[in-house]
Formats: structure tokens, sequence, C-alpha cells
């Protein structure tokens, strides 16, 4: 019950911060639309940097959770634990290159953000995906979620080293459009694997709201069809 609590906060709270923060010093807020101006938005003190904590927080607990059960032989190895194990995995990596949205330093702490990004990726991503690896006996939905840890790594990589030249005004709206199946659907019956298309790319439906569910695919781990959820 309780990883299905920090599951709903991670799922409810990360539509609220960039996807991709690299010109913010802390939470702010939503760069792009809906935002919610101060001149027409009551906003209370600290409310963004509360609601980014309670996002690394909720991963935190899972990973702890889970870690605990494991370190006991007693993993319950469900699609629900499958499923919120890997939300706190791409919590670990957005943190590990974003660490200025961990407020709270849940995932990266302060020592941990002097070091350079290979130090922090060895931390609780690190863990995350030995935790997913270990359940894909059982779990073959697991294997997905896998995958696209490997894309997220390529991608968050890509876009620090030249965001520069690729990203125009805003927080990243659009490019967390490209990702947003794989993050919120629960599991595929098959694993398409198409490119991912890049920052401007028509093949990007613009008009698709936050909550849209458009496909995507590319892959950094192994091409092997992904098998059908038991």
């Amino acid at each position: 019950m309780h990883t299905l609590y920090c599951l709903c906060l991670i799922m409810l709270h990360r539509e609220y911060i960039p996807f991709i923060p690299v010109r913010c010093e802390r939470p702010i807020g939503p760069l792009d639309e809906p935002t919610f101006p101060e001149k027409d938005f009551r906003i209370p003190p600290k409310f963004w940097e509360d609601s980014a904590e309670r996002i690394m927080k909720a991963s935190r607990d899972i990973i702890d959770i889970v870690r605990t059960c494991q370190d006991h032989d007693a993993l319950p190895e469900s699609p629900q634990f499958g499923f919120a194990v890997w939300q706190a995995a791409f919590v670990c990596i957005y943190a590990a290159y974003f660490p200025q949205m961990d407020t709270g330093y849940h995932l990266v702490a302060p020592e941990m953000r002097r070091m350079p990004l290979e130090m922090r990726i060895k931390g609780y991503p690190l863990l995350t995906k030995k935790i997913l690896t270990d359940m894909t006996p059982r779990l073959k939905m697991v294997k997905g979620y896998l995958k696209t840890v490997g894309k997220m790594h390529d991608y968050f990589s890509r876009v620090v080293h030249d965001f520069v030249n690729k990203f125009g005004k805003g927080g990243g709206l659009e490019q967390y459009k490209v990702f947003e199946k794989e993050l919120k659907e629960f599991g595929d019956l098959k694993d398409s694997d198409h490119h991912i298309p890049s920052p401007g790319s028509d093949t990007v439906d613009q008009n698709r709201s936050r909550a849209s569910t458009n496909d995507i695919g590319g892959s950094s781990a192994n091409d092997e069809p992904m098998p059908a959820v038991e």
C-alpha cells in the first residue's frame, strides 16, 4: 500500500516539474502550458520546491522498501512493484542529471553534487537498474522498462551536452511527449522499435496535450521483441 501511495505521488507531481530543467537552478513550476503565473495564481511559498521534493522522497521510499524486502528474501515481485520501481528509476536518472531539482537531497547527497555525472549515475540509478534486472525472470514486462532506462540515459546525456543548439524556450514539454507513453503505461504487449524523433521533428505530434500517449521508439539496450505481459 505504501509503494502504491508513493507511486501516486510521483505520477501526480511529476507533471509539474520541467522535463528538461537545464536552465533552472531550482524547481519553479511548469515552464510550458499550463503554467501558473503569480499574477493570476496565489502560489504558496516554496510550493514548487515542496512538490518536487515529494517526487524525490516518494522515489527514495519505494527504493528503500524494495531493497529491504529484497535483502530479506521477501520481495513481492508483482507487476505493481515492478512498475513502482521503474517509475522510481526514472526519477533517479532525472535527479542524477539535474541534481538541483532534488532540493531535499533524497536521491543526490550534497557531496555527490560536486562529483562527475559518472559517479552520480553509480548511485540510485544503478541500484534501481539492478533491482529491475533481478525481477526480469518472473516479470517479463520489466524487460521493456530496462530498455527505456537506457533510452533515458542516452537522451538526457545528449540534452545536457548540446541543449544550447537544440532547445528553445520552455521546459521540454514536447520532448516529454516523446517519452510519455513509456513513462505512463503499465506495460505493452509488444515493443515497437522506431527511432526517437529529435526535438523539432515533424514526427512529434505537436497538438497532443500533456496527458497524451504517443508512440516512441529507439533503444540503447538489446532490441529483441518484448514478450506479452503475463
